[in-house]
């Protein structure tokens, strides 16, 4: 099975923004007797929207590719040939493949056990 995580569009912030327009708007318009204060309550309420899209924008405008790319540079890696072949993936299949997540981890933890191995036979060595 070839499982790819892919980023998804902006279907959380859209079905949101519906939501939250629908309702009060329905709302306002029927339990607002006077005139001003629907003008008032509508801007308002439209006032609001504008800053839930920014604030969502903001906060779903980067690409979850992206985001990984950057957690990945932060990242000190034990194999840098892993990493670099598992950033060489997330390009060329523009998404995350688990096989190729997994085939990392895998070799970073060999390498991580290798190099803790090996420190702990030459100090051992030392105070021999």
């Amino acid at each position: 099975m070839d499982m790819v995580i892919r980023e998804k569009p902006y279907q959380l912030m859209v079905a949101l923004i519906a939501l939250y327009t629908a309702i009060p708007v329905v709302t306002i318009v029927i339990l607002s007797g006077q005139q001003s204060h629907k003008l008032e309550l509508i801007a308002v309420h439209f006032s609001t929207i504008i800053t839930m899209v920014f604030v969502l924008r903001r906060k779903m405008g980067k690409r979850w590719l992206d985001l990984f790319e950057e957690k990945l540079a932060i990242y000190k890696p034990n194999d840098k040939l892993a990493l670099s072949e598992l950033h060489e993936s997330i390009r060329e299949k523009n998404g995350l493949d688990l096989q190729d997540l997994q085939d990392w981890y895998w070799k970073e933890k060999m390498t991580y056990e290798y190099h803790k191995e090996r420190k702990t036979t030459i100090s051992y060595q030392k105070f021999k």
